[in-house]
C-alpha cells in the first residue's frame, strides 16, 4: 500500500515539474523571438538613418577586377547593387 502512495507521490512531482519546465521553455521560445525582432528592427533603424547605398554593378565589378574583392565576395555585393543598405544580410 505504501508502494502505490509514493508512485502517487513520485508522479504527482514529475507532473508538476513537467509542467514548470514546460512554462519556462515557453516563456525563453517567447523571449527569443522578440529578442530576434527587436534585433532586426534596431539594425533596420541604424542602417536606415545612416543612409548608406550599396556600390553599384561597375563600381563592384572594379574593385574585382582590382584585387580588391573576391569573386565570392562580389557574387554576394550584386544582388544588393545600387540599393540603399536596410538590413543585415546586406551589410
Amino acid at each position: 500500500m505504501e508502494n502505490t502512495s509514493v508512485k502517487q507521490i513520485k508522479t504527482s512531482i514529475y507532473k508538476g515539474l513537467a509542467k514548470i519546465l514546460g512554462i519556462v521553455l515557453l516563456l525563453v521560445g517567447i523571449g527569443a523571438v522578440y529578442g530576434g525582432t527587436f534585433a532586426g528592427s534596431f539594425i533596420e533603424e541604424q542602417l536606415g538613418a545612416q543612409e548608406i547605398t550599396m556600390p553599384d554593378e561597375d563600381s563592384i565589378n572594379g574593385q574585382l577586377e582590382g584585387g580588391r574583392i573576391t569573386q565570392e565576395d562580389a557574387d554576394a555585393l550584386l544582388p544588393y547593387a545600387g540599393e540603399p543598405m536596410t538590413n543585415g544580410n546586406q551589410a
